[in-house]
Order: structure tokens, then sequence, then C-alpha cells
């Protein structure tokens, strides 16, 4: 069976999909790999952990964030 997790930032997936592992499912968590992709771009700017993509990603206000959304799309689509 597979079982895949969507929602909101704050939903539970983590949560869930750890509780799921209890049970002998894999998991395979989106934002652990996006980060691993991204993770010479972060080190660069002394960066790590997911929070501190959302800091590199930044505002849609902000210059970069065009850019950096777009690197980021790119690599979720590959995951995905």
């Amino acid at each position: 069976m597979i079982l895949s997790l969507t929602g909101m930032s704050g939903s539970g997936k983590t949560y869930w999909s750890q509780k799921l592992t209890d049970h002998g499912f894999s998991r395979i968590c989106c934002d652990d790999l996006i980060e691993e992709k991204l993770a010479p771009e972060l080190v660069k700017l002394g960066y790590s952990g997911i929070a501190d993509v959302a800091a590199w990603l930044g505002q849609p206000y902000e210059p970069k964030f065009k850019e950096n959304e777009a690197q980021y799309l790119k690599f979720e689509k590959q995951i995905l």
C-alpha cells in the first residue's frame, strides 16, 4: 500500500508519517530531499535545515524570490 500525505504547513504530515513508520511503513519526505539538493547553495550562505530553506527562498516581494522559487520548484518536480 502506498499513502501520500499532503497539506499545508503544520497540518500534521510529518507527525502522522512518523507514526506510520511504527507500523512498518517506509517514509520519504520530499522536503528532506529538496533540502539535500539545495545543500550546496544553502551551505554557501551558512544555512541548514528546512527552516533555513524558507529563509533562502525568501518572500515574494524580495528580488531573490523568483529565481529561488524556480530552482525550488524544479527540484520539487524532479523529486515527485
